[in-house]
């Protein structure tokens, strides 16, 4: 089983690349992720909340793949966050391996199609994921910009600033302008996104206490809440 696991830990990213590979071609050169084909594909929500599961392969492929360290058979990516959370590079770092691939494969391979699945019925739902992924994006952009680091050494910082940001503003922008998403439904979905981000945060501050089952337990909540809030507020619950 050990050995299984780090095969799939090395292999994930790029099956999440080949899977965003073939997904990408098909919502460019086909209408099957469309709700409206008389509609230009960047202001149909049904399409826009597809778009998430690509993007965020892609942003994984970089933040991860790309920052493999063969010397070590580990992703630079890691001995990162373990820095940013105080653990030195000459000590080991307690934060279970089983977290990375988790969270990430949870996120793009089940709830981002989940999402994008319910959009059809509920656009608010469909589209709640780009608050988490713009509060990603701004996040990866202020700790490039904030820590003493060579600028590239931050794996995604380049897809979570170049793309999560302007396209979730657009998603934004759409939203309102189409009337797909009130203004209060609007700053649901970013303030959505910033309770998984904190979510996912406060899953390493756990981790002492409650060990890896709490810690994954919080990467769920982290993942799924952006969906659970807008479907709270599409039906006024909150």
């Amino acid at each position: 089983m050990g050995d299984l696991f780090v095969k799939f830990n090395f292999a994930w990213p790029w099956m999440g690349l080949a899977m965003a590979a073939v997904l990408s071609v098909l919502m460019i050169s086909t209408d099957i992720f469309r709700s409206d084909e008389n509609s230009h594909r960047w202001t149909d929500p049904v399409w826009l909340a597809w778009l998430v599961v690509p993007l965020y392969m892609f942003h994984q492929f970089e933040e991860f793949a790309l920052s493999y360290n063969v010397a070590t058979d580990s992703y630079n990516v890691v001995t990162e966050v373990c820095r940013l959370h105080g653990y030195k590079s000459y000590e080991p770092c307690p934060i279970p391996a089983v977290h990375f691939p988790f969270v990430n494969v949870l996120f793009a391979w089940i709830a981002a199609p989940l999402a994008a699945i319910m959009s059809k019925r509920n656009s608010l739902v469909g589209l709640s994921l780009y608050g988490f992924i713009f509060a990603e994006g701004v996040l990866h952009l202020t700790f490039g910009l904030l820590d003493h680091q060579p600028f590239l050494n931050h794996g995604g910082l380049i897809t979570g600033s170049l793309l999560f940001i302007p396209i979730s503003l657009w998603v934004i922008f759409i939203g309102v302008k189409a009337n797909i998403m009130s203004c209060n439904a609007m700053i649901c979905t970013i303030f959505a996104g910033v309770i998984g981000q904190i979510c996912l945060f406060n899953a390493y501050s756990i981790f002492p206490d409650f060990g890896v089952t709490g810690m994954l337990i919080m990467d769920a909540i982290a993942v799924f809440i952006p969906l659970v809030l807008a479907a709270l507020v599409s039906r006024r619950i909150i």
